[in-house]
């Protein structure tokens, strides 16, 4: 039987930067993950549509984890700007120009791969001594008083502590017997790549249709990702749509502003959903990532509430261990579900209140809110704020501080006590 401090289930990019960012605190670490290991070599990850708007609270985390460096600079996309348009006229534009002078920050994000972000979190994991077990599953969980066992087909482990990193079907979640409130929104996600003719250099772009949101993020080849939420049949339909088909149907809805659009890889769908579990955490289980919160895609925010997951367990595994308790105490298990309930839920309420708006109780292609975008255009301290949404840092303690977690000089990101 291997013996650990904790046990991590899920090698995604929230598990493994979970697991890099404890092994560097000087916590043992297993991570498991049912899939096979991603490619390590950034030049042989072919391009992919899924891609990540990661702010800077997930690049400190990424810097932190050493997986940063890792990543070519040529598969980062900064970007300066944000559009969202809707109706005729309505229009809110965010600019880096905007933020704060003090700041250090000179973009709002970067759009980077999800496979190329996981490549550099996973290599990290090994550099840092992460105990990684790939193509492997768990069969069972057992829970005693002073620790918890993974049973898998060839081995055993044995931790302080699991952590449910497998995503929002999450097996480790439902063993431990926590309940997940969930909501579909009877929409699908789909995503791909196009070339344009006329690209919006560093802005990432956004129109609400009467289909649903479009989303074009710039990529790092000069490329777009796009994401468009819609309903099922008509994400049916777009699916099923030529080549050409949807080509013009993309140029239309854009309304030219890119030019010609070109399809240059498979149009892929997925589910939309919210999904919230009231607990966070039972017994020596807690949960990080997709296995606790599922939000609407429209403001590109589920990694990035994911990451700031990753920064307060850490945060408040690091404070157990400088203690001597023990690592599933429910002193520090509660305060990390406090800090990061209350932020999952606001930000999945304030999604479905946009969905809802955009859905139908308020017509994107209505003359009021086009006006309405618009005057809210104009209210420049409403969109510092929202600035500040993206490019804020996520607060640490003193302590993860001097282990080397460097805070970007943002708004507000003086660290706490």
């Amino acid at each position: 039987m291997q013996d650990c401090d904790i046990a991590i289930v899920g090698g995604g990019l929230i598990g493994a930067s979970l697991a890099t960012a404890l092994q560097r605190c000087g916590m043992q670490v297993t991570m498991i993950e049912a899939a096979g290991a991603v490619q390590q070599n950034l030049d042989q990850i072919e391009l992919g549509s899924r891609v990540i708007a990661i702010g800077h609270a997930g690049v400190g985390l990424m810097q932190f984890c050493g997986a940063w460096p890792l990543i070519d600079p040529k598969r980062a996309c900064a970007y300066t700007n944000m559009q969202v348009e809707a109706g005729a006229t309505g229009k809110i534009s965010f600019n880096s120009d905007a933020i704060d002078s003090a700041s250090s920050l000179d973009c709002l994000g970067y759009i980077v791969e999800n496979q190329v972000l996981l490549a550099g979190l996973q290599a990290s994991a090994e550099i840092q001594g992460v105990a990684s077990y790939y193509n492997t599953t768990v069969n069972e969980i057992r829970e005693e008083d002073s620790d918890i066992q993974l049973v898998m087909d060839d081995k055993r482990v044995s931790a302080k502590l699991v952590v449910a990193a497998d995503g929002g079907s999450s097996w480790v979640r439902k063993k431990a017997g926590i309940d997940m409130r969930r909501l579909s929104f009877e929409q699908l996600g789909l995503v791909a790549r196009i070339q344009v003719t006329r690209p919006l250099q560093h802005t990432a772009w956004q129109r609400f249709t009467a289909d649903g949101p479009l989303a074009l993020l710039p990529m790092s080849d000069g490329a777009y990702s796009i994401v468009w939420s819609t309903g099922k049949a008509r994400a049916q339909h777009l699916m099923s749509m030529s080549v050409t088909e949807f080509e013009e149907c993309l140029l239309t809805v854009t309304q030219g502003k890119f030019g010609a659009v070109r399809l240059i890889d498979k149009l892929k769908g997925f589910p939309l959903v919210s999904a919230q579990v009231e607990d966070y955490f039972s017994g020596r289980v807690v949960l990080c990532g997709d296995s606790a919160h599922q939000i609407h895609p429209l403001a590109g925010q589920g990694a990035n509430l994911g990451f700031k997951d990753v920064i307060e367990l850490t945060d408040q595994l690091l404070a157990a261990k400088q203690s001597g308790k023990d690592l599933a105490n429910r002193k520090h298990l509660r305060a990390y579900e406090r800090a990061r309930k209350a932020d999952n839920t606001v930000t999945d309420t304030l999604m479905c209140t946009l969905h809802d708006m955009f859905a139908g109780r308020m017509s994107a292609a209505s003359p009021v809110f086009a006006v309405s975008m618009s005057l809210f255009d104009l209210l420049s301290s409403v969109k510092r704020w929202l600035i500040a949404q993206a490019i804020e840092a996520e607060p640490v303690s003193a302590e993860l501080q001097a282990l080397g977690y460097l805070v970007p000089l943002s708004n507000d990101a003086s660290g706490r006590d």
